[in-house]
C-alpha cells in the first residue's frame, strides 16, 4: 500500500490519544509532527518575538519528556538519533532573556505538499463535525464499557489523593476463616515519600498501584528495615540505574528489581 493520508491535530483530543502512557517513538514522532507548524509565524517566547518557518517545532526536551513519560536522558538520546539520522535539525540559541531550542523536521513538505494542502481554516470547518460526531460517539461506546472493569480494578491513583487508613479500619474486619492481612506500620509512610521524591524529580504524581507496591515495600520493609529501604529509595530516584535510565521507569516495581544492585552501587561508594 502507498500513497498517504491527513494527520489532524484534534487527534490528540481522541479517547485513545490522551490516554495516559509511556509513549512509543513512533507515537513521540506523530507528536512532533503534529506540533509542527504549517505556516510561517511569529511566536513571542518570554520578551522575544521568534520567527518560527513552516515545518519547525519550538520545543523543551524537558517538558516533552514528562509529556511522553520518558526520562529526560532518553528524550535527548532520542533526538540526537533523529538528527543523526537527518529526520530533524536542531538550532538553540541563548540571549540574556532566556534560550530556546528550535526544531526543524527535514522533508517536511516533502510529506506535506502545499500544493496537495488545503488552508487549515477550511479544512477545520469541513472536519470540525464529523471529528466532533465520532469523539461524542467514542465516548459514548467506549466509556460505558469501561466504567464496570474499572469498578471491579483498583485505580490507579495519585499519591496526592490517597486516603489515609485509620487505625480502625474500614470496619468490614477479615473475612470469615481468614487471617486478616497486616502489613509493615511504615509502608504507608514509605510510599507516600515515594511520591513526594517522584515529584520532585519529575514534576508530576507518581501513580501507584497500591495492592502491588504496599506489598513490595513491605516485603522490602520486613526484610531490610526503614532506614535501608528510605537510603535506596532515596538513590533510586536521585540516580536510578543504567536500566532505569535507558527506560524511564521509576516506579516501586523497578525499585524492588534494582533493590541489589542499589545495595552493591552503595557498598562500593558510588552513591
Amino acid at each position: 500500500m502507498s500513497g498517504w493520508i491527513r494527520l489532524y491535530r484534534k487527534l490528540r483530543e481522541h479517547p485513545f490519544w490522551r490516554q495516559r502512557r509511556r509513549f512509543s517513538r513512533a507515537e513521540a514522532w506523530l507528536d512532533l509532527l503534529m506540533d509542527a507548524h504549517w505556516r510561517d509565524e511569529d511566536v513571542m517566547l518570554g520578551s522575544r518575538l521568534v520567527h518560527v518557518k513552516r515545518g519547525q517545532v519550538l520545543f523543551s526536551a524537558r517538558k516533552k519528556a514528562q509529556a511522553w513519560r520518558w526520562c529526560r536522558n532518553t528524550s535527548l538520546d532520542w533526538f540526537r538519533f533523529l538528527e543523526a539520522h537527518q529526520m530533524v535539525s536542531r538550532e538553540v540559541s541563548h540571549g540574556p532573556d532566556g534560550g530556546y531550542t528550535l526544531l526543524t523536521i527535514l522533508n517536511y513538505d516533502k510529506y506535506q505538499n502545499p500544493a496537495d494542502a488545503v488552508e487549515e481554516d477550511e479544512l477545520s470547518h469541513g472536519l470540525s463535525h464529523g471529528l466532533s460526531h465520532g469523539l461524542s460517539h467514542a465516548r459514548a461506546t467506549l466509556e460505558p464499557r469501561t466504567e464496570p472493569r474499572e469498578e471491579v480494578k483498583k485505580e490507579k491513583k495519585s499519591i496526592a489523593d490517597a486516603p489515609t487508613a485509620s487505625a480502625g479500619g474500614d470496619g468490614k474486619g477479615p473475612k470469615p476463616g481468614r487471617k486478616p492481612r497486616t502489613t509493615h506500620p511504615d509502608t504507608d509512610k514509605l510510599l507516600t515519600e515515594f511520591g513526594v521524591l517522584y515529584r520532585q524529580k519529575f514534576e508530576t504524581d507518581y501513580l501507584a498501584s497500591f495492592a502491588r507496591d504496599k506489598k513490595l515495600l513491605h516485603e522490602m520493609l520486613t526484610a531490610s528495615g526503614v532506614e535501608e529501604v528510605r537510603s535506596r529509595m532515596i538513590a533510586f530516584l536521585t540516580y536510578g540505574t543504567k536500566w532505569t535510565r535507558d527506560t524511564g521507569k521509576y516506579h516501586i516495581p523497578a525499585f524492588r528489581s534494582a533493590w541489589n544492585e542499589l545495595g552493591v552501587l552503595k557498598a562500593r561508594g558510588d552513591l
